[in-house]
Parts: structure tokens; sequence; C-alpha cells
């Protein structure tokens, strides 16, 4: 019989970080997405936690293969689910979340319902370029397209004007030195780039809806690999971005969520 004190373990404190994370891809040659999605009114249950990482981890709830649980002060009475370092494709393909977010709306948490849930979505800086210059530049890009598509990229956050403010701040300006002198006194803008190896999304509303989930992602993922390859090129437009998506038929939920949202403005 499990004790009360192994059951509570499942929950770490909102500090807490592997010894050595588990990487799904190659931490440089491949885009890997970690996410941190907060899920709070079912309570910070080790209980509820314990069947919640077996699902993730393949019937192996301590094994944090690919996901672990964290408490976080924001909530009220849940806690932040927090995956591995893991391609697009392997989150997608290999990490039941669908079943995951089924388990914890049966058991009454919520997410996107909340004023206090966010989907932050991390990426590694490496993957734009191995060396700081470029990587800045790469950063400067990421700035770059959230600053003239600010209005569409609110609109596919489902964030309202006060989370924002309280959340994820719009930085204001395409100086990614300025951007990031203000960054250094809090995190809590649409793109926090404190962290040394990896980026982080801070936008999205949190979400225990799958199709908006994967769209996120997808989001994501194309966003990066978009700066990529366009890291120099500071006059494109919302419509080159999404005929750059539009290239990929892996895209297409990303497309249909979008077009259900009226996001989409490609013939």
């Amino acid at each position: 019989m499990e004790t009360s004190h192994n059951i509570e373990s499942y929950i770490h404190e909102s500090t807490y970080a592997p010894n050595k994370f588990n990487h799904h891809g190659h931490r440089s040659r491949h885009l890997l997405l970690g996410v941190e999605l907060e899920v709070d009114k079912g309570g910070e249950d080790g209980n509820k936690a314990k069947e919640v990482l077996s699902i993730l981890n393949n019937g192996d709830p301590a094994s944090e293969v690919n996901c672990y649980i964290k408490r976080d002060n924001t909530l009220r009475c849940g806690f932040e689910v927090v995956s591995q370092p893991a391609t697009v494709w392997y989150h997608l393909r290999k990490i039941p979340w669908k079943q995951a977010f089924g388990y914890l709306l049966s058991v009454g948490y919520e997410s996107d319902t909340t004023s206090t849930c966010g989907l932050h979505v991390h990426f590694n800086k490496v993957f734009l370029c191995s060396t700081g210059s470029k990587i800045l530049a790469g950063n400067a890009k990421l700035l770059y397209l959230f600053e003239e598509n600010w209005g569409e990229i609110v609109q596919f956050s489902r964030r309202d004007l006060n989370q924002i403010d309280r959340w994820c701040q719009r930085y204001g300006c395409l100086s990614i030195h300025r951007a990031l002198r203000l960054n250094e006194d809090r995190k809590e803008y649409a793109i926090n780039f404190q962290n040394s190896r990896t980026n982080e999304i801070r936008v999205f509303r949190g979400t225990l809806k799958y199709d908006t989930f994967v769209a996120t992602l997808l989001f994501v993922h194309n966003l990066v690999l978009y700066c990529k390859k366009t890291m120099h090129k500071l006059n494109d437009s919302w419509e080159d971005f999404l005929k750059f998506i539009r290239k990929d038929k892996r895209n297409n939920p990303l497309i249909l969520y979008m077009q259900e949202r009226e996001l989409w403005t490609l013939q």
C-alpha cells in the first residue's frame, strides 16, 4: 500500500527540475518543445497527479520519462504538468495527452475556463543557431513577428487583455536589446528570453481541449522554423508565415483551427 508521503511526492515543489532532462530528439539538430500546462480547481491532489503521470508516462508514474508535475503558486487549487523536451511529432504521436486531458476533466480540473491557467511552450535556443550572435538574430526575428502581428497572436492565444497585461505583456518595441533589458526585471512577457537554454512562449491561455493543444504546439513549431529560415528578413507579413505553414500537409490541424477562428487569410 502506498504511503501518504509517496503519494504527495508525485507533485514536486515549484522550483523542481530533473537532474538530467530526457530529450526526445537531438538537443541541437532538432527543434524540441517543452510544455508547461497549468490546471486548476481540481485540487493539489497527489492521487490525481499519480493517475495523470501514469497516463503520460506509459503506466509508470514515477519514471518522468515524458512528464512530471509541479506546484504552481499562481494557481488556486491545481498544479502544473511539465513535459520533457521533445519534437512536436513525439508530443503528438507518443505522449497520450488526449487521454490525460480526458482524465483531468473527469476529476474536476479546468484550464481554459479559468483566469489563472496558461500553456507555456519552451524551445531550445541552440536550434536557431549555436553561436550567441545568431541566437540574438533569431530572438530579434521572433520579437519582430510578435510585434508586427500582435493582433493575430493575441487572437490565437485566447487570452483576454487583462490576462495579457498580467501574465504575458507585449514588449512594445522592435529592439531586441531593449526587450532583453525589460525582460531582466520580470518574466511576464509574451516571450521570456531569460533562460540560458530555452525561449519560453508564454502568451497562450491554458487548455484541456486536445485540438487547441495540437494547434498551439504546431503554431510554435512552425513559428520557430520560420524564424530560422527567414532570420535576416524583417519585412515579411502574416500571409508569408501562413504560406510557410501551408507547405507541410502535417499542419492541416493547425490550418483548420485557424480557419475556424478567422485567422487564416489565404485563399
